[in-house]
Parts: C-alpha cells; structure tokens; sequence
C-alpha cells in the first residue's frame, strides 16, 4: 500500500501498518479485486505482478498478535495465487497463516490484505507444482518446493473480504531475516 494525498496519486514509500488498520486496507483492496466465475480474485494488475516478481513477503499473525513476515515465492497459476511452505509443516508463518488466516502479500512495500486457504488437493497441489516448476526452473530449491513432505502445505490466497479482522494487537512486523519459503 502506498500513502495517498486524497486525489489519487501516491508517492513511493511503503507505509506500516498495524493490525488495526487492516479493515481500512482492506477496503482500499476491495477496489482491485475482480470477479472471476468460481469467485472473487485478485486484480489482473496484482497477478500479473505476483506471477513475474521472485519473491514477496507473507505477513502472518502469532496468537499473542506479533505481526511477523517471511519471504516467501509467489506462484499464480490460471488466475489462481498459491504458496508453498518451503520447510513444510514447521513453517512459522505456514502455521500462523492455518491458525489465523487473515494474512497480507508484501510486494516491494505494497501490503495486499489476503486469505489463506489450504488446498492440499491433487489439482490444487499439481497446479502449484506446475507454476513451481516454471518460474524456478534454474533455483537450487525448487526440489525441495517439490518434495512430498511438503506438498500438503500448499495454499490458496484469495483476497480479504471488504470487513476483514476486527481485533487490532499493536505490534510491528519482524524482519524477514530468513528466507521462509
């Protein structure tokens, strides 16, 4: 997200946010958000950007409200946003985003407010796989995106609903200090 002077123009520096100011995030996504026949998903423009960007950041919240954020490798695939959790099961955020789903895509500072959905499907899985597959084709860890263990960590991420989260912990974003896929 970027900070607006009110007439539409938004200068270049990420803003931070608090928990407390998802709701009102949340309604400023809700604008870019475009219906698709199996439901809502993000705007072409956000698609676009995750299925050619590396990496992004996932935002996720602990029990006691710590925000915290981990790089992560975004994957779009037919219209479709997915992440994988490179350490499998034990992920940190893999684990706040099942306990808590309301999570939010960082992307070069633009926070996106956003829903995790697990899809451990085999067409949910498969497709994830696939995007894996081409956009890392040359990373030294793709196999390990690939390995069954955690296969079942695939996620689908859809965009927050207009009304999201109503709690509001006061606490900062840790440092994505590792590289959390």
């Amino acid at each position: 997200m970027h900070r607006s002077d009110g007439n539409g123009a938004h200068d270049r520096k990420p803003v931070t946010l608090r928990r407390h100011d998802a709701a009102n995030v949340a309604q400023l996504d809700a604008s870019r958000t475009s219906a698709k026949v199996a439901g809502v998903t993000f705007g072409e423009s956000d698609l676009e950007q995750l299925a050619a960007i590396r990496e992004i950041e996932v935002e996720t919240h602990s029990k006691a409200g710590d925000v915290h954020r981990a790089i992560v490798w975004p994957l779009v695939r037919e219209g479709v946003v997915y992440l994988r959790s490179f350490h499998g099961p034990a992920g940190r955020w893999y684990r706040e985003a099942l306990a808590d789903p309301d999570i939010a895509l960082v992307i070069e500072g633009r926070r996106l407010s956003a829903r995790a959905v697990p899809a451990p499907d085999a067409a949910s899985v498969e497709a994830c796989s696939a995007a894996l597959r081409e956009k890392y084709r040359r990373s030294y860890s793709l196999a390990a995106m690939l390995a069954p263990a955690v296969l079942p960590t695939t996620l689908r991420i859809e965009p927050a609903p207009a009304q999201a989260r109503a709690h509001a912990p006061a606490h900062e974003p840790a440092t994505a200090g590792s590289k959390a896929r």
